[in-house]
């Protein structure tokens, strides 16, 4: 509860220990105090009432101490992530110039090429071999990592190649089939 964050902590106790006091003075000596049964027997709510209240103030002051750690978990956790999102704003920034250098680079590569061609006799064999060699040199320029999976996609390339039939072999099988197999009404329908 609110109040209890304005209320000191040994208030309920020193009540409650005032009231144990007074309920034996009560009890053992009634002529100290004035109508000493009714003392007596008021000691009793007011003993439970500050157990009552020391309980939910030692109960505020937890909740208070585990809300005070939450907060400093949670600014702990703010600070590391803004550790990382710079860090990942570094590396994404790292790897964009990366691509932006292979951008500018296969421009250069691609003009030059395009200068070869012009420069060379642009017979359709020429320009294959052109083709081949600049394929060879990009293939060479490439770390081990994407050569090996350059590799394996021209292996699943070839792989699929081989076994699913192209279009016109599926035409020509499909004519096949009908000349062995002739419609039995005459090719009429």
């Amino acid at each position: 509860m609110f109040i209890f964050n304005f209320i000191p902590g040994w208030l309920f106790p020193s009540i409650a220990l005032i009231s144990v006091l007074v309920f034996f003075i009560t009890r053992f000596l009634p002529g100290l105090i004035p109508y000493a049964k009714l003392v007596h027997y008021a000691c009793i709510p007011v003993f439970s009432l500050s157990l009552f209240l020391m309980g939910a103030s030692w109960n505020n002051d937890y909740w208070q101490e585990q809300l005070k750690a939450e907060q400093e978990k949670y600014e702990r956790a703010k600070v590391e992530q803004e550790a990382l999102n710079a860090k990942l704003g570094e590396e994404t920034k790292a790897k964009l110039d990366a691509i932006k250098d292979t951008a500018t680079q296969l421009k250069r590569q691609s003009d030059s090429f395009t200068q070869a061609i012009k420069a060379k006799d642009a017979t359709v064999q020429n320009i294959i071999n052109s083709f081949d060699q600049a394929a060879k040199a990009k293939y060479d320029a490439l770390s081990a990592a994407d050569k090996a999976k350059m590799d394996k996609d021209m292996q699943d390339a070839i792989n699929f190649q081989k076994n699913c039939p192209i279009v016109p072999e599926l035409y020509i099988n499909k004519l096949n089939n009908s000349a062995q197999n002739p419609p039995k009404d005459g090719g009429k329908k």
